[in-house]
């Protein structure tokens, strides 16, 4: 059962619930119990359906995030000289970390990070 739906019949089993109390079918005793239960996995789900919505609006903006860099790298794939204004348009910023020698080599760590994609080293 999905997500949204569990919490709807949730919301539907507390009113009846309460229904059922007020009309005197079930025990104080009970009620408190059932109603406390209800309300607490009604609580957590309510955490899921925020934490499922948080990662849909982050995939979403990852999904156009792809498609802007797909439409940039589109124009550009097939070029004799790159120049600044297309480095300008793909790269976010270039990353440099400190030289290091290594085996009597100097090794340094360069990280591009593209618009729309991320960092690669």
């Amino acid at each position: 059962m999905n997500t949204i739906k569990f919490h709807v019949n949730l919301s539907t089993l507390l009113f009846k619930l309460f229904e059922d109390h007020a009309a005197g079918l079930i025990s104080d005793e009970n009620y408190v119990t059932f109603t406390n239960r209800y309300q607490s996995e009604q609580t957590e789900i309510q955490g899921k359906i925020a934490m499922f919505d948080a990662r849909l609006v982050q995939q979403t903006d990852y999904q156009a995030n792809a498609e802007k860099l797909r439409e940039l790298t589109r124009d550009h794939l097939h070029i004799d000289k790159l120049t600044a204004l297309m480095l300008n348009k793909l790269i976010e910023r270039i990353e440099v970390g400190h030289a290091e020698v290594i085996k009597a080599q100097s090794e340094q760590e360069i990280t591009i990070v593209w618009k729309f994609a991320g960092g690669i080293l």
